[in-house]
């Protein structure tokens, strides 16, 4: 943990995101929304709230998106909330 007050809400937040994933493919939409709502909880990390962004830029498909990608998305979120933020 890096002691980020962020954490164990953005934790929360993911574990919610990975628990209503159902079936094969989602709404592309829905995804984009997801991550959305996902980066005002990220805003105190700067590496997460990049990702998150790398991930809106990235979201494969027109219409639907695989639940693979997405939950390998989410697990990348993941290591990136519980990344040591590089301080300057």
């Amino acid at each position: 943990m890096t002691g980020d007050s962020t954490v164990p809400s953005v934790h929360t937040s993911i574990e919610r995101l990975r628990s209503l994933v159902d079936g094969t493919v989602l709404d592309r939409w829905r995804v984009i929304d997801e991550l959305l709502d996902l980066r005002p909880t990220a805003r105190e990390n700067p590496r997460l709230v990049l990702a998150i962004d790398e991930a809106m830029r990235t979201v494969p498909g027109r219409t639907l998106v695989s639940v693979d990608w997405w939950v390998a998305t989410l697990d990348h979120l993941q290591s990136s909330a519980l990344a040591v933020p590089v301080s300057h």
